[in-house]
């Protein structure tokens, strides 16, 4: 059975906006596009954007986008324009179930984001690349990439990454039939998932692979039901590449249940839609499901038909894992059969993949890296823990500092009224002088405060540096303090000589 394929992952690069605006905004981009005629990077910007929302309509027109911006980018060696073009040409050729042009475009981009030192788009690479080798049975390194990808974007705080990552390390143990910590990365995932609306497409596919759980586990209930809440999300969000997926999985569903009309309806839709938007490993699964529905009706020669057939292209794809179940489909078709020639050779591919695939260094290897994972992790969420902590910190000295602010300014306004309201009719011109003074060294001091964490960003906490900034301020507060001094001292001491004198003075 082809349970165990019920979790085709949800790229990186998805957009689920709805197609009027999408197409409103490539519209707009186009329009821009056409006025520009020098070569700069603003004509490059709008070339990835283009490839990047042509993705999931028209993937010759995306390429074609990518392909320009790529060009582009290397003219004006723009290595970021260029990583992310790179990133576009990878993503499409997973598309098209290219696995090895895949890497090959994903680990170039990667190649540039680690010279550039860019977090975001190093993860996001490492995240494609794991998903790639994960599709053709290299579960080892797919764990791997996951691995370095989920450490950054536990440090940066990227819920999103991190719901995707726990999906896709979810995935590579239920490869291994470790369910139970499958289950545990998948429900991680559904609890960061189900607080944002925005991670509604991540949602969809935790709740797809929860239904390969349920199956194991031997709730065929929860599978029909898991599986029916991830297809109306997709529906609800048109995620027309992750669709088919979900009508193999309900008709695999069907066929456990031996409601063969409904199994024979979902999975002829899978085939069709996935043969439309060219999803050459969602159709090959659908064979070989369409091949399990004809077993479990007792048609073995059909059944055999659509194993070959999901063999064949598997086979052509890369797609191990794929072709080990299906070798594993054709040896039980053949033995019902009786043709036990065949079988055996059938056999004999099935025990060729297996140990291709879980071969003992490898197995090694992943127990290290499953070690190496868990300690990473913990090492990334505690250090996330402390910025996150040492944020808090920030924004309380903030809050502090502010209210500081605000009893100077409380202060210098106070006494000011106080002057100007009670004392200057009986103040001494020497004394009116002191007050000034004292106001305007006080309100001096006021913007030097204020102005310190400014100062301290351009100036690194150098005492030096500092001193010059604040000469530079007090030179600039200098024409400042000579109006305020005048226009203090002459409304002062006005206002004392008439109300001693009763005369006017100009």
């Amino acid at each position: 059975m082809k349970y165990i394929y019920s979790f085709i992952i949800v790229l990186t690069l998805c957009i689920h906006n709805n197609s009027f605006a999408q197409n409103k905004k490539i519209d707009s981009l186009k329009a821009q596009l056409n006025k520009l005629t020098a070569k700069d990077t603003n004509q490059m910007h709008i070339l990835i954007e283009l490839g990047r929302l042509y993705s999931k309509q028209d993937a010759q027109v995306s390429a074609d986008y990518a392909k320009k911006a790529e060009i582009l980018a290397k003219e004006l060696k723009h290595e970021k324009g260029e990583a992310s073009s790179l990133q576009i040409l990878g993503v499409l050729a997973d598309q098209k179930a290219n696995y090895k042009e895949a890497i090959g475009y994903m680990s170039k981009s990667l190649e540039l984001n680690r010279k550039l030192k860019s977090d975001k788009g190093i993860s996001a690479c490492l995240n494609n690349l794991g998903i790639y080798y994960f599709k053709i049975g290299d579960y080892t390194e797919a764990l791997k990439c996951h691995t370095e990808s989920v450490v950054i974007k536990e440090k940066m705080g990227d819920e999103d990454g991190i719901i995707s990552s726990n999906i896709n390390i979810g995935t590579i143990y239920d490869q291994q039939k470790d369910y139970k910590k499958a289950k545990e990365y998948y429900e991680k995932a559904l609890q960061i998932s189900e607080k944002n609306e925005d991670y509604i497409d991540r949602k969809a596919t935790v709740l797809f692979n929860l239904a390969v759980i349920y199956n194991e586990e031997g709730d065929m209930k929860k599978y029909l039901e898991y599986n029916q809440k991830a297809l109306d999300i997709r529906i609800e969000i048109q995620d027309e590449m992750q669709i088919p997926s979900s009508y193999r999985a309900l008709g695999e569903a069907y066929t456990a249940m031996k409601d063969y009309t409904k199994a024979q309806k979902y999975l002829d839709d899978a085939l069709k839609m996935s043969q439309k938007i060219e999803d050459r490993l969602t159709e090959s699964v659908a064979y070989s499901s369409m091949g399990d529905l004809y077993h479990e009706k007792n048609e073995y020669q059909k059944a055999i038909e659509y194993h070959q057939k999901g063999y064949a292209l598997a086979k052509e794809i890369g797609a191990k894992h794929v072709m080990l179940d299906a070798a594993k489909d054709l040896k039980e078709n053949y033995i019902k059969l009786a043709d036990y020639t065949k079988a055996n050779e059938w056999g004999i591919i099935f025990t060729g993949h297996q140990k291709e695939i879980f071969s003992e260094d490898k197995q090694k290897e992943f127990s290290r890296l499953e070690g190496k994972l868990d300690l990473e992790r913990k090492l990334a969420k505690e250090q996330r823990e402390k910025e996150v902590q040492a944020e808090k910190e920030a924004k309380e000295q903030q809050r502090k500092n502010n209210l500081q602010y605000s009893a100077i300014l409380i202060a210098l306004v106070s006494i000011f009224l106080i002057v100007v309201l009670f004392a200057r009719k009986t103040m001494r011109t020497s004394t009116v002088e002191n007050i000034v003074f004292f106001i305007l060294l006080i309100f001096f001091e006021f913007i030097l405060v204020f102005l310190d964490p400014f100062i301290s960003v351009y100036t690194n906490g150098f005492p030096i540096f500092t001193l010059l900034a604040n000469v530079a301020v007090a030179i600039a507060f200098m024409p400042i303090h000579r109006m305020l001094e005048k226009t203090l001292k002459k409304k002062l001491t006005k206002e004392k000589y008439e109300a001693r004198l009763g005369i006017d003075i100009e």
